[in-house]
C-alpha cells in the first residue's frame, strides 16, 4: 500500500512539473541521526502471567526520507522514518518505519491540513501504530 502510494506520489510529481515548471516547486531531503527517545513495549499480559517477558525498545538512531510538492499554498508530502539497531562496531539493523503522507494548505498565517502516519516493527517483534490528523495551525510570529 505504502509503495503504491509512494509510486503515486512521484509519477504525480513528474506530471505536474513537466506541466507546470514555473509554479511547483518539489523538494526532497535525507536526514540521519541520533535521537533520545525510548519507548518499551511490553507483551501482553498473559505472555508475562508465564512468565515470558520479551519488551520492545526503540533505538536512537534513525533515518529520514522526505519528500514534499508546492503549488501556490498546497502542499503534498511524504515521509519515511527508520530507526536502527545497533548490531556491532558497524552494522545496524532496521527495526521500525514510520510512514507519513499528508497535504496541508497555507494562506498567510494560517494553515489546514491533513496527515496519515503508519508504522511498523521490521523485526520479529509485533508493533503498530497508526492515527489520522486534522489540523488548523495558526503562525504567532
Amino acid at each position: 500500500m505504502i509503495k503504491k502510494i509512494l509510486l503515486l506520489f512521484c509519477f504525480l510529481s513528474v506530471s505536474l512539473l513537466t506541466f507546470g515548471q514555473d509554479k511547483i516547486t518539489p523538494s526532497a531531503s535525507f536526514e540521519a541521526g541520533y535521537e533520545n527517545r525510548k519507548n518499551t513495549i511490553f507483551q501482553p499480559d498473559s505472555l508475562i502471567n508465564l512468565g515470558i517477558t520479551p519488551s520492545f525498545e526503540l533505538k536512537p538512531f534513525y533515518g529520514l526520507l522526505y519528500m514534499d510538492i508546492s503549488y501556490k499554498g498546497l502542499n503534498l508530502y511524504t515521509s519515511n522514518k527508520t530507526y536502527f539497531n545497533k548490531a556491532n562496531s558497524i552494522y545496524f539493523n532496521p527495526l521500525l518505519s514510520e510512514f507519513k503522507i499528508g497535504i496541508n494548505y497555507k494562506y498567510n498565517n494560517f494553515s489546514v491540513g491533513y496527515d496519515h502516519l503508519c508504522s511498523h516493527t521490521l523485526s520479529g517483534k509485533f508493533y503498530n501504530e497508526s492515527y489520522d490528523r486534522i489540523f488548523l495551525r495558526i503562525k504567532l510570529f
